[in-house]
């Protein structure tokens, strides 16, 4: 089972993708801020990190970067209503209105499917942190 790592500082919304993402056959743990998600990477070994950039005490781009340099395999996963992000720091980008659908098969993309995630095909406009540097 693949166990991720969900930032945001709103409880409601981190409680809605608990709930989706244990649905369809995901670990997930859940933090509120950036030094709440470094405390749990500490403590418990996760597959991927979906993260709001814009976080109270210490910001996605702080937590994409630090996780790059400690555990640079690891996927990060940016949710945001930005414009304009630094490429390369992230694995995938995705605005917060993204359906749901569209963020399982980025999981997908990212990790393989689970027993679960049943997804179609792959339409999905976002890309690859390999894929924006091979342009």
């Amino acid at each position: 089972m693949h166990r991720i790592l969900v930032v945001d500082v709103d409880p409601e919304r981190l409680s809605q993708f608990k709930q989706f993402l244990e649905e369809h056959g995901f670990s997930v743990m859940t933090a509120t801020g950036g030094h709440s998600a470094m405390d749990l990477l500490y403590a418990s070994p996760v597959d991927l990190v979906v993260t709001e950039v814009s976080l109270p005490d210490f910001d996605g781009y702080d937590l994409a970067s630090y996780i790059g340099v400690v555990r640079a395999e690891l996927p990060v996963v940016a949710l945001t209503d930005e414009r304009d992000l630094i490429e390369g720091i992230f694995d995938k980008i995705l605005h917060k209105s993204t359906s749901d659908r569209d963020l399982l098969q980025c999981l997908v993309k990212l990790l393989g499917p689970t027993p679960l995630a049943v997804v179609g095909p792959n339409p999905s406009s976002f890309s690859t942190r390999s894929e924006q540097t091979s342009h």
